[in-house]
């Protein structure tokens, strides 16, 4: 089995389709985490785990001053591409990134959290925050529920990489340590629904920047290509695909 640590540091292999294939955030989620936060205009942000920066120009043009860290020095090279000037990028990870205390106004992470290692993550985020910041964490999955495709592709991910990749324990385990922490109170949960376009080309190329994909051993890769492409011939091109966007959103505790 693929070790956490080698998960992590896998997305460096598909930055460029990292950077066009992976889909972006709803408006409403951004500006619902500015709104909680009272984040003003001239409040500083950190991005953790920004990948190419998805995320992180989308905070960049409400015209906050944002830096996104990544361990992906190929990432990062691609996120300073037609970023704007209030936003700046790190190659380092969370855990190694040197800031003074209480810096910044609002710390968030999109799909990223789960990389960081759980005894470091709350305490470091407390420590950079400035008294009454905020931290949101954020994740888009597709919803089996509602969707027999998604249902057989989900079956079809854990035979070839495991339980791990069927469900996102992400947003579970993050939810868990914020209820049992005493340094960030209270905290909200809240979801967006989104049916979302893809040709069966882009769902594929998706697919492909998953970090359990990326690391398959050839064999197994192919028989997983051809599974998901006998799947994906039978949608219509286009298709729609129902995601839940999941935000985790909470304020530094008071002392």
């Amino acid at each position: 089995m693929v070790s956490d640590k080698k998960l992590k540091a896998s997305f460096w292999k598909v930055s460029s389709l990292y950077d066009t294939a992976r889909p972006s955030y709803p408006s409403k989620l951004i500006d619902d985490i500015l709104k909680i936060s009272k984040i003003k205009k001239n409040g500083k942000i950190l991005d953790v785990g920004c990948g190419p920066g998805t995320a992180t120009k989308l905070f960049a043009k409400k015209g906050y001053s944002i830096i996104g860290i990544d361990i992906g020095k190929e990432l990062i090279s691609l996120a300073k591409k037609n970023s704007p000037k209030n936003a700046s990028y790190k190659a380092v990870s969370f855990e190694d990134v040197k800031f003074r205390t209480k810096t910044f106004d609002l710390i968030i992470s999109a799909q990223a959290w789960h990389w960081i290692k759980p005894k470091i993550a709350l305490s470091k985020a407390n420590e950079l925050l400035k008294d009454n910041g905020y931290l949101a964490l954020f994740w888009k999955f597709e919803e089996s529920e509602k969707d027999i495709f998604i249902q057989k592709l989900i079956r079809l991910y854990i035979k070839y990489c495991g339980k791990k990749s069927g469900k996102p324990k992400s947003i579970i385990n993050a939810e868990k340590a914020l209820k049992e922490t005493d340094l960030f109170y209270p905290y909200k949960k809240k979801e967006y629904h989104i049916d979302m376009g893809f040709t069966r080309k882009k769902y594929y190329d998706m697919i492909h920047t998953f970090s359990w994909i990326i690391n398959l051993p050839i064999k197994a890769k192919k028989e997983f290509e051809s599974r998901l492409n006998d799947l994906l011939s039978k949608k219509e091109d286009p298709f729609t695909v129902p995601f839940k966007y999941t935000l985790l959103i909470a304020k530094k505790k008071s002392k």
